[in-house]
């Protein structure tokens, strides 16, 4: 097997920016607030059946 690195003609990837820039803590912190703001987004969101949509 291949095992070398893809390098990406327009820079690296936000995986390797943040662990390059930010530390572990700032990484977790920002994940949580992330996480929070899904949770908060999901319960203001209203799923409406396809078929209801439509009409």
């Amino acid at each position: 097997m291949n095992h070398e690195k893809k390098i990406s003609p327009v820079g690296e990837s936000w995986d390797e920016y943040r662990k390059k820039h930010y530390t572990a803590e700032e990484i977790a912190e920002n994940d949580l607030m992330v996480k929070k703001l899904l949770v908060s987004m999901g319960k203001k969101l209203t799923i409406v059946p396809l078929e209801l949509s439509e009409k």
